[in-house]
């Protein structure tokens, strides 16, 4: 890093942020959740070295960073990698392999996953010009992906627009800028199919009290974008038009309160939904208090309506229905010393069909820390119930260096784990965690 006119030099494996993450984007990203304005605005970090262990989702091989002039900064990358693939089942035994699916989940357990594994040489290159100014910055990317065998979806409605052939050509600009109060930002990106996708937002303080923000996205049914996570309802960026808005008021330092609705609509068919077009909304009401140091409280509520094929185990006409997601959340926080501390937390939802019973789910647990400064562990006692798969609680587990757990509860059951931690030295940590589910 900043050797001459080097901002960055990354040989080995790496990731990109660039922009609204509709082109290049790096790490973990928590969307919507119970921070409602600031996680819609992505930062652009450039060149990241990756240091998490999936399989999937970053760059093998060089990349640059060049100081043009103060304001003026160009990339460069190339990667080549391999890639697991699902070889497709229709494929004829006398041609080449078609790749029906990019496998993500990194699991090489059973014969049939290790003969597809890192079975495909994905190439890319790319390159990335910005301008930054003490307001803003305006930037332009491109990114050439080629793939040494053709990707091809199995056959069905919703995957008459996904991306087929070896290649794909991505590019892009994107921007932002700081107008009083006022920070404006967007980015816009052409696949090489024609497909568009486009996000725009605005981050407000309106005053001392009240934050806001309002942000628009729109991905056509044929946008293709292998390393995007720009924000959206979808795990993908395609096939998706949505408006979001986000609030947040603090009534005093020791309480806040926030918000956020979310309207989208979904123009083609997708996975289980045989119908277009859908749509749904979803929206979330949190309170924070922390009356001391030592104790914080919170209570997240949120409700999602989408739709949805009806389940055969519900009727055996097969149609599509909407459905309503509910889920409360109470959470409390106590810091004995510098040593101890507990969390406690009770959560509870339902899920139902339109003019079906809802069925109903819940999860307690009891965490406990204690941090001896070189060495401190972690443990958390969790019950469960649920009526279905579809009434499931999630809550994140605390991990290892660089993982992230954050497992469904669902039927019944207990779940415990505990987590250690020494630093022998200060270059040095030692991680090792025990989790364990009972089901009766």
């Amino acid at each position: 890093q900043n050797r001459g006119r080097f901002k960055n030099l990354v040989i080995g494996d790496y990731q990109l942020q660039i922009g609204q993450g509709l082109m290049y984007s790096a790490g973990f990203s928590l969307g919507k959740g119970m921070e409602t304005v600031y996680t819609v605005r992505r930062p652009s970090t450039g060149i990241r070295p990756y240091t998490s262990v999936t399989e999937s989702g970053f760059f093998r091989g060089i990349a640059a960073t060049y100081i043009i002039t103060k304001s003026l900064e160009i990339t460069t990358l190339y990667s080549r990698t391999r890639r697991s693939g699902s070889v497709s089942t229709d494929s004829d035994p006398t041609t080449e392999d078609v790749i029906s699916s990019l496998q993500t989940d990194g699991l090489n357990r059973i014969p049939n996953e290790l003969q597809y594994r890192a079975n495909i040489v994905e190439q890319n290159a790319g390159a990335h010009l910005l301008y930054h100014s003490n307001r803003g910055q305006f930037g332009t990317a491109l990114l050439f992906t080629h793939f040494d065998q053709p990707l091809l979806k199995t056959e069905a409605l919703r995957n008459d627009y996904e991306f087929s052939g070896r290649k794909n050509l991505l590019i892009g600009m994107h921007g932002s800028y700081l107008w009083r109060n006022l920070n404006l930002f967007g980015e816009a990106a052409r696949s090489q199919s024609g497909g568009v996708g486009a996000i725009a937002g605005v981050l407000a303080s309106l005053n001392k009290r009240w934050d806001a923000t309002l942000l628009v996205r729109h991905f056509d049914k044929n946008y293709h974008s292998f390393y995007a996570n720009a924000f959206g309802e979808s795990s993908r960026n395609i096939n998706e038009t949505g408006l979001y808005a986000g609030v947040k008021y603090t009534v005093h330092k020791k309480m806040k309160f926030a918000a956020y609705t979310d309207v989208y609509r979904f123009p083609w068919y997708r996975y289980l939904v045989d119908k277009k077009p859908t749509k749904g909304f979803d929206f979330l009401l949190q309170n924070t208090w922390t009356p001391s140091k030592r104790w914080a409280f919170y209570a997240v509520y949120r409700q999602e309506h989408k739709e949805h094929n009806i389940p055969s185990d519900l009727s055996k006409q097969k149609y599509v229905s909407s459905y309503t997601r509910r889920n409360l959340i109470l959470n409390a926080e106590y810091t004995h010393s510098k040593i101890w501390s507990f969390r406690t937390r009770v959560q509870g939802g339902t899920f139902g069909y339109q003019d079906f019973k809802s069925d109903k789910g819940w999860l307690v647990f009891q965490e406990i820390t204690a941090d001896w400064g070189k060495f401190s562990a972690t443990t958390r006692i969790s019950a469960y119930n649920s009526d279905s798969y579809d009434a499931r609680q999630y809550a994140v587990e605390r991990d290892v260096l660089y993982a992230i757990s954050m497992p469904a509860y669902y039927e019944r059951g207990f779940r415990n784990f505990i987590l250690f931690r020494y630093v022998p030295h200060r270059t040095t940590d030692i991680w090792l965690r025990f989790a364990r589910t009972d089901m009766p």
